[in-house]
């Protein structure tokens, strides 16, 4: 199975199913899947980083861009939606890396960047379907620069 059909998959598991939106897999760059399939262990782990900051970013702006259309109620909501998902995040890399030490492990630390890259993605992804309409159509297009 290819680096990026392992991707499709771990991104539709890690997707909401409750929204059909959320069965499309999460915007990753292009420029990832070429960087990723051409490079050896040190450039995929650029590929990675590289990605991981582009998505980091995607969702730091569709964060801010969401909490400007909510009422304050709703803020506190979105403030407690993000820090569980940020200590999910945590914990699942943690637990990845707890497993990476067992003797027979095939996690690795790639794994384990892949993983917080996609989730971080996803989380993007939702970020976004949770605004206005026209807000939504431009985040979509600016993540395809």
């Amino acid at each position: 199975m290819s680096l990026k059909s392992w991707i499709v998959i771990v991104a539709l598991v890690l997707t909401p199913q409750t929204v059909w939106a959320q069965l499309s897999p999460p915007p990753i760059s292009p420029e990832f899947f070429t960087c990723i399939e051409e490079g050896g262990i040190r450039e995929r782990a650029m590929c990675i980083s590289t990605e991981f900051e582009l998505q980091e970013k995607r969702v730091n702006d569709l964060y801010e861009q969401l909490s400007l259309t909510l009422s304050e109620p709703r803020k506190q909501v979105l403030r407690q939606a993000q820090s569980s998902w940020i200590k999910y995040k945590e914990d699942w890399s943690l637990f990845m890396s707890t497993n990476a030490e067992e003797e027979d492990s095939s996690i690795t630390e790639e794994n384990i960047r892949l993983f917080q890259l996609l989730a971080t993605a996803t989380h993007a992804k939702n970020l976004a379907t949770q605004l206005p309409f026209d807000a939504r159509a431009k985040s979509l297009t600016d993540s395809s620069k």
